[in-house]
């Protein structure tokens, strides 16, 4: 296979996030990393290693949401060799399952991409709705 370009990777993952929203997770699962190291630290938390755990994470998430419509604003992107990654928000109106109308959603996003013969993948996605500074204590747990 001949080297993939990034910038075609990146425009794939996009129309695959809007799939994810709009209920196709296997467009979305096939431009991912299926390798043991390949990671998630999901928009609603927690964390999954391996595609053991990153598929059925990745069908749970998409199931979540019953429609909606994604606008992407990158920040900086870098590569080196065949590692990339690419930081941006996600500025979204989704619908989620068992509520009625759109609401808005903004995630911060880190994806870190491999090329895996001679193809990128994602393998590793950060997502986090914290798209604002937070106070000092906002952060920090409690022992209670």
């Amino acid at each position: 296979m001949a080297d993939d370009d990034l910038q075609a990777a990146i425009t794939r993952m996009q129309a695959a996030t809007v799939g994810f929203l709009n209920g196709d997770v296997a467009t979305w699962n096939s431009l991912c990393s299926h390798e043991p190291d390949a990671t998630l630290f999901g928009g609603w938390g927690g964390y999954e290693r391996g595609w053991d755990e990153l598929e059925p994470r990745y069908e749970w998430a998409s199931a979540r949401f019953a429609g909606g419509q994604i606008e992407f604003e990158e920040i900086g992107r870098f590569t080196s060799g065949d590692l990339a990654y690419t930081a941006h928000f996600e500025r979204s109106r989704p619908s989620l399952t068992g509520r009625t109308g759109a609401a808005p959603m903004v995630l911060r996003v880190t994806h870190i991409y491999r090329r895996e013969d001679g193809a990128w993948k994602l393998v590793h996605r950060h997502a986090d709705p914290i798209a604002t500074i937070q106070a000092p204590e906002a952060v920090l747990t409690s022992n209670r």
